[in-house]
């Protein structure tokens, strides 16, 4: 037995135990947090009279949904990302480009990462693409989407939700699908989204369904695009921007500035005149609208506005000037040129 004893003694002080990589640890714990939620839901609403709001449950995106691996994510900008000629390029602080080898309509940044649709290829909300997607809406909070066959995914904050006939729900028996008419996404945000469908617009939050009506005469009114930010939905069509509640009582609205961006919270609407309301007579400059008190400040700003967005607090604008296309940071003091792209397409979109 004392052979034994010293024998193993001998062996147990040859083996050499690293040290626990504890930084290593703490970052795949956080990568396991925020594996992005994904759910899948019917897109659309009930035609009947009683209705019942569920939020859907949020699984992992390897439950059923269909990724690509293949496909590379952008690197986390260390400037600010934009589309050059079709490409993903992040702009750097002294002015300089880097190409990602992304292409695709830039969405938004979530977590520091650029989010892009190329294709049906939803790329950047994870280390994974999200295949068959039709339309998505990216914030800091999260994302929303859309895919070709009508289900709907959520990530991060955001929220997707469903309405359907009491008479069909039975406590947490999820509701029969075949009483959901299909939707169109057309807008999204952490708080809820809207659908599209025969019967018009409704913002679907965990409140209820609530329908956004535009016209006053109750006639149908092609929507351009939804912004669901806060507590405030900002709808443009035709050559008109109207402001809404979540529960979809009007609040306010105006001619022009149909190209704008809403601010995260939600309570300012920043716009600039495109070429065709230069062209009408609308005054150049970049313009704030408050959405609740309707207050509205300007700043001056040349050029024609190209592509307009909120990334973090920073309000990022692009101008076409003619013979060339600049980057702007903006705040209500004026703005900073960031780039200039001469002979290029360049696009926040």
């Amino acid at each position: 037995m004392t052979h034994i004893h010293d024998l193993l003694t001998e062996i147990h002080g040859t083996i050499v135990v690293p040290a626990p990589d504890h930084p290593e640890l703490h970052r795949r714990a956080a990568r396991l947090r925020g594996r992005r939620r994904l759910v899948r839901a019917a897109a659309g609403v009930a035609v009947v009279s009683a209705v019942a709001v569920a939020t859907v449950a949020v699984t992992s995106p390897r439950d059923g949904a269909s990724t690509d691996s293949s496909v590379a994510s952008p690197p986390a900008p260390i400037g600010v990302p934009v589309v050059l000629d079709g490409q993903l390029t992040t702009v750097t602080s002294n002015g300089s480009t880097i190409d990602t080898g992304v292409a695709g309509a830039l969405l938004g940044v979530y977590r520091d990462r650029a989010v892009v649709l190329d294709g049906d290829q939803l790329i950047g909300l994870d280390d994974v693409s999200i295949s068959s997607v039709r339309t998505a809406f990216v914030d800091a909070s999260g994302a929303t989407f859309q895919r070709e066959d009508g289900t709907l995914g959520a990530v991060g904050d955001h929220l997707v939700v469903f309405w359907t006939n009491c008479r069909s729900c039975h406590g947490t028996q999820a509701p029969d699908t075949d009483l959901l008419a299909d939707g169109l996404l057309i807008g999204a945000g952490e708080k809820g989204l809207v659908l599209e469908d025969g019967s018009g617009l409704r913002f679907l939050d965990a409140a209820g369904a609530h329908p956004v009506r535009l016209g006053s005469d109750g006639a149908r009114v092609e929507v351009t695009s939804v912004q669901v930010a806060g507590d405030t939905v900002a709808v443009v069509s035709g050559s008109t921007v109207q402001f809404f509640d979540t529960d979809g009582t009007r609040r306010s609205g105006f001619l022009g500035g149909v190209v704008g961006a809403l601010s995260a919270d939600g309570t300012t609407y920043a716009y600039a005149p495109t070429a065709d309301e230069l062209a009408s007579g609308m005054k150049p400059g970049l313009s704030f609208y408050d959405t609740t008190t309707g207050q509205l400040r300007r700043t001056p700003l040349d050029g024609a506005l190209g592509s307009i967005a909120w990334r973090g607090g920073d309000l990022l604008v692009v101008t076409d000037g003619g013979a060339a296309q600049t980057l702007w940071r903006c705040h209500m003091r004026g703005c900073e040129s960031l780039f200039e792209a001469g002979g290029s397409s360049l696009s926040l979109q």
